[in-house]
């Protein structure tokens, strides 16, 4: 086995926790319609703008197809090949696209779990192997089925996901506060930067030589411009 699981664990595949594993429907997109499509695209930082995905009239065994709370999409192909997403709160009947693939669970396996399995780093070292073709890497229904995945007991799994989702939000909030801070950082470089070439960071020394000196040692035909023009008054002997 890949690495050490605790006595009460269990090494499985994804099929075996599975009540099915199945495709989506080959459809086009409709501004209007019964059903609403949901594609690949639609799906963003595991989040979904419902508002925005476009509709369907399958018909076609379209019950085998409805989306519902815990189920999970997987994309099978293209750039996005292994990312899922978690089907939660849904209000409105849906369908998914052939793009993805749909991991309905046992009842006595968590979504959450296996979604936080998904994203795991053990995950993805499988769905690299497993990922065939270069321009557009895609994995199947059959590869998915055999990802093997360590199975807590039942109860560990609903502390699992609940000390995992406390941990992220910790994160996100921390990853909230690094883009703020860089955001700071960049204005306060921005800042230091403009109070020196303002004359404004450091003390004036009477006793430097004025900059109207040193230019005229520099180019001898300089001729001093016209202070009135520009926006901020410098030292008196800083030089435009």
């Amino acid at each position: 086995m890949p690495f050490e699981i605790p006595e009460s664990w269990v090494w499985t595949t994804i099929g075996d926790i599975s009540l099915s594993i199945l495709y989506g429907v080959s459809e086009s997109a409709k501004s209007e319609g019964k059903y609403k499509l949901l594609r690949i695209t639609d799906i963003q930082n595991n989040k979904v703008n419902w508002d925005t995905v476009p509709y369907s009239d399958f018909e076609d065994n379209v019950q085998n197809y409805i989306l519902e709370e815990g189920d999970i999409l997987f994309a099978r192909t293209g750039a996005t090949v292994g990312k899922s997403y978690l089907v939660n709160k849904i209000s409105i009947s849906s369908i998914y696209a052939s793009y993805l693939i749909r991991v309905k669970s046992s009842k006595l396996v968590l979504p959450a779990y296996v979604k936080f399995f998904f994203e795991s780093g053990f995950y993805w070292e499988q769905i690299s192997m497993n990922a065939v073709g270069v321009g557009q890497p895609n994995v199947n229904g059959t590869s998915l089925a055999n990802l093997r995945i360590p199975l807590p007991p039942y109860n560990e799994q609903i502390r699992i996901v609940k000390e995992s989702t406390n941990w992220l939000k910790r994160n996100d909030i921390l990853d909230n506060d690094i883009v703020e801070l860089g955001n700071a950082i960049e204005h306060i470089k921005s800042k230091i930067l403009d109070l020196a070439i303002h004359g404004k960071l450091v003390p004036q020394d009477p006793n430097d030589e004025p900059a109207i000196d040193l230019l005229r040692r520099i180019n001898p035909d300089f001729k001093p411009c016209d202070n009135a023009h520009y926006q901020y008054n410098l030292p008196d002997n800083w030089e435009w």
